[in-house]
């Protein structure tokens, strides 16, 4: 299942499938850090984190869409 949600045919299509996995990443790490950030103490760092691979993830997301052929 993973290497089918990495692959691709082509480097534009493994590129946003992993901006893909990397916004789903970022995106769970934002959640717990900041359901966690009021209960437990620098759990609020993986939120911070996460925001960091959410930008990221979308320069990837972007760059793969630059390199879309015509």
């Amino acid at each position: 299942m993973f290497k089918e949600l990495l692959g691709g045919h082509t480097k534009q299509e493994r590129l946003e499938n992993r901006s893909y996995l990397v916004i789903i990443i970022a995106v769970v790490l934002i959640g717990v850090g900041m359901l966690l950030g009021s209960f437990v103490k620098y759990t609020i760092f993986l939120a911070s984190a996460g925001s960091l691979f959410l930008i990221i993830g979308i320069i990837m997301y972007i760059a793969s869409q630059l390199m879309e052929s015509k």
